[in-house]
């Protein structure tokens, strides 16, 4: 718990750059993060982090050295041009990491996450770099396809029926928005 607090002390203290638009949620939220958080968080604010945590003796440097190995995986993945030598670099970073987790963390944190870490070369490899391949786009839209639904019972007929609704509005709608107070009455239900 002292670890938590230190660390999301030194993250409120982070002011992240222009182009992130939404600031460090605290580790308290860490189940809410949404994947560009995630993303930010290891290209930006973790290495700080354990930087300074490592400094105040919290974690140790061996720990530190470990997660460099995933930061440095996985931002050769991520650049504009990816070379052989980069997908051969990230493998050995990324299957390092994965080997030296149960020394550093234990048993119970080999996941099948750290585990398929290992893959993103072989990926990146045949399909280009993981910015290209990104779903963050589409993150936002669960919250309203959940939204959208009532209930819990015949969940992917309602998102079906939603998503029909929607198609038939747009298609038969007038053109110009606000002139249809039944569509607007809808909207909230509507996907």
């Amino acid at each position: 718990m002292a670890l938590q607090r230190a660390a999301d002390e030194i993250l409120s203290e982070i002011r992240p750059p222009n182009f992130i638009e939404r600031g460090p949620r605290t580790f308290r939220e860490v189940a809410h993060w949404k994947a560009h958080e995630w993303a930010n968080f290891l290209f930006y604010y973790s290495l700080p982090i354990f930087d300074e945590l490592h400094a105040r003796d919290l974690i140790t440097e061996e720990t530190r050295s470990h997660w460099m190995l995933l930061i440095r995986g996985v931002y050769r993945l991520n650049g504009r041009q990816i070379s052989y030598h980069d997908i051969e670099l990230s493998h050995t970073e990324l299957t390092s990491y994965h080997h030296n987790m149960p020394a550093v963390h234990g048993e119970g944190f080999c996941t099948y996450n750290v585990h398929s870490a290992t893959h993103m070369p072989a990926c990146v490899w045949r399909l280009g770099p993981l910015w290209a391949t990104s779903m963050f786009q589409f993150e936002g839209f669960n919250s309203t396809i959940i939204n959208s639904c009532n209930g819990t019972q015949h969940i992917p007929l309602q998102i079906a029926e939603r998503v029909s609704w929607k198609r038939s509005f747009v298609e038969f709608a007038p053109n110009s928005p606000g002139t249809c107070p039944q569509l607007n009455q809808l909207k909230p239900v509507i996907v």
